[in-house]
């Protein structure tokens, strides 16, 4: 059985001006987009860097400690 009554008309959110986002000039979208994405690049250096941390982790307290290969 569908939620919305089928007399009544489904609008989705983005009909409603309310939620739409006013529109920017040209200047202040250069200068938005002037540093570029830093955060994306300092949330990807976060995860490489956990992701070469535990590497170490296991290079170092799961495989050294076992010794030689042979």
């Amino acid at each position: 059985m569908s939620p919305v009554p089928s007399h009544e008309p489904h609008h989705s959110a983005a009909h409603s001006t309310a939620n739409v986002a006013a529109p920017i000039g040209s200047d202040d979208a250069a200068r938005a987009l002037s540093r570029g994405p830093i955060g994306a690049f300092v949330v990807a250096g976060i995860a490489v860097g956990l992701i070469f941390l535990g590497w170490l982790c296991f290079y170092f307290l799961l495989f050294m400690p076992r010794g030689t290969i042979g």
